[in-house]
């Protein structure tokens, strides 16, 4: 929903670079990518 209510400006291909990314589905990496590109979420330091 918060993706949604920035526009979700990035692609569906674009790289989280969270340790678990390959976790991430397919359907969801756009919105994961835009909310840590907002700097809403982050992981951990030690991945």
């Amino acid at each position: 929903m918060i993706a949604e209510a920035l526009g979700k400006p990035i692609g569906a291909d674009s790289a989280t670079h969270f340790a678990d990314e390959s976790d991430i589905p397919l359907w969801a990496k756009s919105s994961v990518a835009a909310v840590q590109h907002a700097g809403i979420m982050q992981g951990k330091d030690a991945g």
